[in-house]
């Protein structure tokens, strides 16, 4: 439901938080030197407590934002599901691309620790339960806590959804948080790479919409993170 301002109002409350929290996501990344490991505890204390401010204030109720865990079982599920299904195609991907782009000569300071299928054997990073525990509560959750659950439904009431994919209601509203979602990424550090985040951006948010919580995305979200770090620790051999 629309509230306060309508539409014209919910869109530029949405467009105010995305500006104002990539704004000082930027700043604190440009001062990382000094701020060290209170880089990311900082950018996650914003995108949880900026949403906060702004649907309390409006006395929003979380659980129509997404911003609830319920329920557990089924966010669960799904994120499973995702994994099972993403990870092969992903890895097959992966192994492909640098094979290829070792092959031509490219990028020849990370190629040199470059394995293959046959030198490559499974391995997970250096510390990996605090990895994980660091990737669900101070990356995964604040990001998908914001853009899939605040930003994605401020949106909505903007752009109602308006079509079925896989049996979840999506619309505009996806599509635009997941791009603002790669240009937040690449504003604050200056990779245009990454906005290739724009592509999980929907699967997140296709995962917020079929379970009505952001506890799938969130889970998803780091074991992706998660999964890319252990394919670079088995291929590259970074602890070896």
């Amino acid at each position: 439901m629309v509230e306060n301002g309508g539409r014209g109002g919910a869109l530029r409350e949405a467009l105010f938080a995305f500006a104002a929290t990539t704004a000082i996501a930027a700043v604190l990344w440009q001062a990382r030197g000094l701020l060290g490991d209170f880089l990311h505890l900082g950018i996650a204390a914003l995108f949880l407590l900026a949403p906060r401010w702004l649907l309390d204030r409006r006395r929003a109720d979380w659980a129509d934002y997404g911003l609830t865990a319920r329920p557990v079982g089924r966010g669960a599920a799904v994120a499973l599901l995702a994994a099972l299904v993403v990870f092969p195609p992903f890895l097959a991907g992966f192994v492909g691309y640098y094979d290829a782009a070792c092959g031509a000569g490219l990028m020849p300071s990370l190629c040199r620790r470059w394995l293959g299928w046959s030198g490559a054997a499974f391995a997970l990073p250096p510390g990996f339960a605090s990895l994980a525990l660091g990737q669900i509560v101070v990356v995964a959750l604040p990001e998908e806590f914001f853009y899939r659950g605040y930003l994605q439904g401020r949106l909505a009431e903007v752009w109602p959804n308006r079509w079925k994919v896989l049996g979840a209601p999506v619309g505009p509203a996806l599509l635009a948080s997941a791009a603002l979602f790669g240009v937040a990424h690449v504003l604050v550090d200056f990779d245009p790479r990454r906005l290739a985040t724009f592509f999980p951006a929907l699967v997140f948010g296709w995962m917020r919409q079929a379970t009505g919580s952001v506890l799938a995305p969130t889970l998803f979200h780091a074991m992706c993170n998660l999964y890319i770090d252990a394919l670079h620790e088995s291929f590259f051999g970074a602890a070896r």
